[in-house]
């Protein structure tokens, strides 16, 4: 049988190892340490689930007493509960608070949305934009501030697309590539203004331009088969993110002290080009091997996660491509397959010990 916490402080009591006048201090920091303890995971979703029921109902109340005929009083209401929200959610904890407070942060942001009554898919992007964006510093929550950057950058690259076309969206897939690296590579430095704020914007980021370039494979296919997008989607993002991968790929090899001159540093370069030579048409496979390069230098395994994952999801896309021809879908998968295999045997012939090699 198990013995109580009484019987084990009076056994150590009696022999001498533990004083007996101590024996309510103990049992009570015991008891305030398994209070302490966080309850089971399944308690957890089923705490934070009911929350989101409560809003859920919350809704339904208003919809059923048609206030959502008044879209001044939902801009009303959407700004209240932001506010609410983001007031509750500096001070309070524990799981239900947290909860209730997210569900209702996003429940005002939508009223507020629906009030704003944007006709076109460029004035809803930029209405996103001026609703998310001063949450995304007030509201201290990590989910939210990772959702809101991605669809903060989401709505930017919709409004780059409605107004310049494939030419204005290959410019701003660039232009994220070249912060989202930046953001990375910076990571010990901007750290120090602030951890709360930069992990779940620097991850939004990082995510935000995965799904950027998944858009342009989307938009070169089937779904947009004009010339433009064919060609402005394609090569020139490869080329421009392969540049900026090689200039991070300097910074990173100057902050670890290894000369530029060195074996390494070439071997390095040489294998970026080869590679974006490869990958010329899916500038994708370029962009999430940048992303784990910053991944293995900053040691962030999720990060590292997501950049396979995508890789992975690029390279499936890419083969099931309708606007690529097989013959080229070949040639690709035949190259990409010398290159790998090459750049195994230079790795094993050149960097691992024989003992190993063998």
């Amino acid at each position: 049988m198990r013995p109580s916490i009484r019987t084990v402080l009076e056994g150590l009591a009696a022999e001498d190892l533990f004083p007996r006048d101590s024996e309510v201090k103990a049992r009570g920091a015991l008891i305030r340490a398994r209070r302490a303890q966080p309850p089971p995971w399944f308690v957890r979703v089923l705490i934070g689930g009911g929350a989101w029921v409560t809003m859920l109902l919350f809704l339904l109340a208003l919809l059923l007493a048609g206030f959502h005929k008044s879209t001044e009083g939902m801009g009303v209401l959407g700004v209240v509960l932001v506010a609410g929200a983001t007031a509750l959610r500096w001070n309070g904890t524990g799981d239900f608070l947290v909860q209730l407070t997210l569900s209702a942060a996003f429940t005002g942001e939508g009223l507020i949305l629906f009030a704003m009554s944007p006709r076109t898919e460029m004035a809803m992007a930029l209405s996103l934009v001026v609703v998310e964006l001063p949450v995304l510093f007030l509201f201290r929550d990590v989910s939210h501030r990772f959702l809101s950057t991605v669809g903060i950058l989401g709505a930017l690259g919709t409004a780059a697309m409605k107004a310049g076309g494939p030419g204005m969206l290959a410019m701003y897939v660039v232009v994220l590539a070249v912060v989202a690296y930046a953001v990375w590579l910076d990571a010990p430095r901007l750290l120090q203004r602030g951890t709360s704020v930069f992990t779940p914007v620097a991850y939004g980021m990082v995510v935000s331009l995965l799904l950027a370039m998944g858009a342009c494979l989307m938009l070169r296919g089937e779904w947009h088969t004009s010339a433009d997008s064919k060609v402005m989607l394609g090569f020139p993002v490869t080329a421009a993110v392969g540049l900026a991968l090689l200039y991070f790929e300097w910074r990173i090899f100057t902050e670890q002290g290894v000369p530029l001159g060195s074996e390494a540093a070439w071997a390095t370069f040489l294998g970026t080009v080869l590679l974006g030579v490869v990958t010329f048409n899916t500038p994708g496979i370029l962009a999430a091997i940048g992303v784990l390069v910053l991944a293995f230098h900053r040691r962030e395994v999720l990060l590292a996660g997501l950049a396979a994952a995508f890789l992975v999801g690029f390279g499936v896309f890419f083969y099931y491509d309708l606007a690529v021809s097989l013959m080229v879908k070949s040639l690709v998968l035949v190259a990409s397959g010398v290159l790998v295999l090459l750049a195994r045997w230079y790795l094993r012939a050149r960097w691992l010990p024989p003992e190993v090699s063998r």
